[in-house]
Order: C-alpha cells, then structure tokens, then sequence
C-alpha cells in the first residue's frame, strides 16, 4: 500500500479538519486552517492513499470524474451542517479558490486519492520578540498540528510528514528553528518527537489544552538541513 507524501491544498482542508476531529482533542475552526494555507502554502502536508473503493472524502471528484460546480456546492453545504467548526465566511469564495488551487494543482490531486494524515505549520506570528529569549518569532515555525488516521498509524507516516514540513519550513522560509506543543500524557506523540525528530524540551507549559492538561513546549534547530543533499519533495513515495 504506498503512501504519497504532497503538499497540502486548499481543496484538502475540509479533509484535513475532519481528520483532526476524529483523532484529536484540539480541534481548530475551518478558518484557521485556511489562513495558514493561504498565508504559507509551502509548509503543510497531507499523507495520502489510494483507494478505489473508498475516497468519498475526495472533495473534487465524484465516483471517479470531476465533480461539477453544483455538486462541490451542495458538498459545501453538506459540510456547513454537519460541522459545527465548518464555518467559511463565503461559500462560493471557498468555492472559487477551490476551484483556482484544483487548476493550480492539478498535479497533486488524484481522483481516487484518500487522505490518511496531515501536519500544518506555520511561522510564528502569534509572539512578540523577547529579549530573554534565543527564539525569535520572526525565523521560528510551528507545527500546529500533526494527525494520522488509526488505521494507518505505526507506517512511519507522522515521522515522514514531519520531516517534509520541516524541510519545507528551511528551504522556504529559512527557519531558524521549530517549536511545537505536545499533551503530556500523548507518549507516542513525546517519543517522536524527542528520540526521532530530536526536539528539545524549552519547558511545561502548565493547563495549556482546553482540559488543563499540561504541555511540553519544545524545539528544533533546522540549521542540520543545510547539509542535506536533497531538499524536501512535493511528492514524496514512502
């Protein structure tokens, strides 16, 4: 079964939160994810399959063909009222820039592709600069979330779409470093990042998540990709 490592596109993120939703705790409006495609389309990936039998979660297409306008609308719609975090502020501008990155990406998106998992980042906007700190907000990314499907999990996916965000977030963005946070109690989630990925621990962030759990804070320096060989792939065969 080969798992296709792309970059994420605006026709993934409904498929992307509905991931999230059914596998994680923290769960993010629609909005959000927009903003950070929108905003750095290079960084976010989805990990993909392909399932003849079952890729009903394929926004474009239809039972193998490319679903018209109409259906996307009433797709649209569909979503709108089943979930609650599903709130664009335009149907029809979703539509159109779904319909402008389908063009523009035509290359990525096959019709029978299922999406199993995704990792969104971004660069960290949301802190001011602190002098007492070696992080600066301006050359840091962020990986804001990070979700397999159960059935695909322990394929070495997580690992893979991290690295490919990682990369992404030197090679375009020319990121110092990463930070990311991590529930205290997600061991799985701990190991991969500290004994694979080789996070650091900055500190415990205590009652971070809605439920009070505390979180790790930790961080990544990206400057070991300079000496890569190869820079990240848009399309990544594992």
């Amino acid at each position: 079964m080969p798992i296709n490592i792309r970059r994420a596109t605006v026709a993934d993120l409904i498929t992307m939160q509905h991931t999230n939703l059914t596998n994680l705790p923290e769960n993010y409006t629609f909005k959000f994810y927009l903003y950070h495609l929108l905003t750095w389309p290079h960084i976010s990936f989805v990990a993909t399959t392909i399932d003849p039998v079952d890729s009903s979660d394929n926004l474009l297409f239809v039972n193998g063909e490319p679903a018209s306008e109409n259906i996307l609308k009433e797709k649209i719609n569909k979503i709108a009222k089943e979930n609650p975090l599903f709130k664009p502020e335009n149907n029809d501008q979703l539509l159109e820039l779904i319909n402008a990155n389908a063009k523009m990406d035509s290359q990525y998106i096959n019709k029978n592709e299922k999406i199993v998992g995704y990792v969104l980042a971004k660069l960290n906007d949301d802190e001011e600069p602190n002098p007492d700190s070696d992080i600066n907000p301006a050359q840091t990314g962020h990986v804001t979330s990070l979700s397999v499907m159960r059935t695909y999990r322990k394929l070495g996916i997580a690992e893979k779409l991290m690295l490919q965000s990682l990369k992404a977030l030197r090679d375009t963005h020319n990121a110092k470093d990463v930070i990311l946070h991590v529930r205290e109690s997600n061991g799985a989630a701990f190991h991969l990042y500290k004994n694979k990925l080789d996070f650091e621990i900055l500190t415990v962030e205590k009652g971070y998540y809605m439920d009070k759990e505390d979180a790790y804070k930790m961080k990544k320096d990206l400057s070991a990709y300079d000496s890569e060989d190869e820079d990240f792939e848009d399309n990544l065969l594992i």
